[in-house]
């Protein structure tokens, strides 16, 4: 009998799933991120200043970038969300009463996105849609050949 064998289309798609409250905490990061879809079926996140930079695609049979999925970040700008406008705009003071003081006494916005972050999935109030990065990638890939073991 044949084992079942995880095609790699199979496995990117989960991986871009998997990333979801990665997604979510990127939104916060200044900066933007792009979600990339490799040929060997790996995903992973693409730092860049602007929105319209990419990796070349070395694979490609013309000048293409590797497909991405979402780009998330807030560019140049803090974010403005109600938690990080929270932190942002507290004095030292502020951000210890708030209980976000580090060991080292110094105050970390990493502890106001996780909070945003645990918030949003809590109440499933996610600034992006899931389903909407699924659609993309099912969109990207609807034929075959991109994939490694699809040539």
């Amino acid at each position: 009998m044949k084992a079942d064998v995880t095609s790699l289309r199979d496995t990117a798609r989960q991986l871009v799933s998997d990333n979801a409250r990665e997604t979510e905490t990127r939104m916060h990061w200044p900066n933007h991120y792009k979600l990339i879809v490799y040929r060997d079926g790996h995903v992973d996140w693409f730092e860049c200043n602007n929105t319209t930079d990419g990796l070349i695609d070395n694979d490609a049979s013309g000048f293409a970038a590797l497909p991405e999925i979402i780009c998330v970040g807030t560019g140049s700008n803090p974010c403005n969300c109600e938690y990080c406008s929270e932190w942002n705009n507290a004095t030292v003071g502020d951000k210890a009463e708030f209980g976000f003081t580090t060991e080292s006494g110094f105050t970390c916005i990493d502890d106001a996105i996780t909070m945003a972050v645990d918030n949003a999935e809590e109440h499933g109030n996610w600034n992006w849609d899931q389903g909407d990065m699924l659609n993309t990638f099912d969109e990207m890939f609807s034929e075959p050949g991109y994939f490694e073991d699809e040539e």
